[in-house]
């Protein structure tokens, strides 16, 4: 079920399920991650494992792209109308030809809580973990789209696991590492602080953008602890 960066990494030719953590599967450790391939479009859900049933970021092929509770979450825990929206996001401009940013993930080892149980995912493909370097320096995760015809591109990261979707596009996730600046590492702070006062703040995940592109930011420590760490869907 755990694999390491030494190992085979998810080369998907159809749509799937990519699974990656950061830190140690003993802890301490980020929330695993997960990118699912729609079965019968070309949408893209990305989200934390077990997490996905309250929130997830949707990358539509409409090109609607957006940080959302889901319907459950609103029923569960907003009065009625609420608006599910949290950020809504345009698509993304291309970096290189054919090729554009889905969303941006970055783990700092600074906020990593402790090891948690987690169910076998159903599909038996691996969650892999990837070692936190040294601060200030931590791991980003890249979700990146390619057209079908899109030439390849050589960037310096480290390959997660990419899959193919119905249309012949093709999903990769790679990482690469990011220095925490003071004012980010401020703001993390404050809002581990006010999960601290707040129970129902304990979110798990901090959202917002760079350069347009939809960023989530991992706060482990401030994973709900009624979370069921299995595997749900994108819809």
């Amino acid at each position: 079920m755990v694999g390491s960066p030494g190992d085979v990494a998810p080369t998907l030719a159809g749509p799937g399920t990519l699974r990656w953590a950061s830190g140690q599967p003993v802890g301490p450790r980020s929330m695993t991650w997960q990118v699912i391939g729609a079965r019968n479009s070309d949408d893209i859900y990305v989200g934390a494992r077990g997490l996905m049933h309250d929130m997830k970021l949707s990358l539509h092929m409409s090109r609607v792209w957006r940080w959302a509770f889901t319907q459950q979450a609103l029923q569960k825990y907003f009065p009625p109308g609420a608006d599910s929206k949290v950020i809504r996001y345009e698509e993304s401009a291309p970096f290189a030809d054919g090729w554009r940013r889905g969303a941006v993930i970055r783990t700092p080892s600074t906020t990593f809580g402790p090891a948690y149980s987690e169910k076998r995912p159903s599909d038996k493909q691996p969650i892999r973990f990837f070692t936190a370097p040294d601060p200030p320096q931590h791991w980003q995760y890249h979700v990146l789209i390619a057209e079908p015809a899109a030439p390849p591109i050589q960037i310096p990261v480290v390959f997660v696991g990419s899959m193919v979707l119905t249309s012949g596009k093709t999903v990769c996730v790679v990482a690469d590492h990011w220095e925490m600046t003071t004012e980010r590492e401020q703001s993390i702070a404050q809002a581990i602080g006010a999960a601290a006062e707040e129970p129902r703040a304990r979110a798990g995940i901090a959202s917002g953008d760079i350069g347009g592109v939809p960023l989530l930011i991992d706060l482990a420590r401030l994973r709900p602890e009624d979370g069921e760490h299995a595997d749900a869907g994108g819809g």
